[in-house]
């Protein structure tokens, strides 16, 4: 009985000792081509919304207006900047913009 008591006691010791080994993980963008009718889909692992605010802002100082897309619901953040692409104006996301705003939620 003991040693059982001891294994517990040691586990919850150890346990926010491992977890935070594991909670610093940096993930890579998932890379897979998608193609629906014949058309490329660049951000179909972007992610859903549920409460989207749209805004224009010139992020990369190029002259051209970029878009801020800040969703309410899960407090996240993702800016695009525009660039021109054989289809027309398109959009390609840029991540590391998001640094250069403030921190959200709690």
């Amino acid at each position: 009985m003991r040693s059982a008591s001891a294994l517990v006691l040691g586990l919850l010791v150890a346990a926010p000792h491992v977890s935070s080994l594991y909670a610093q993980q940096q993930l890579e963008p998932f890379q897979c081509p998608v193609t629906w009718f014949g058309r490329d889909l660049d951000l179909a692992f972007l992610g859903g919304m549920n409460a989207p605010q749209w805004q224009a802002a010139d992020l990369d100082h190029d002259g051209r207006q970029d878009l801020v897309l800040f969703d309410r619901a899960g407090d996240l953040l993702l800016p695009f900047l525009s660039r021109e692409t054989p289809n027309g104006l398109g959009w390609i996301p840029a991540r590391e913009y998001a640094a250069n705003f403030p921190s959200f939620g709690a």
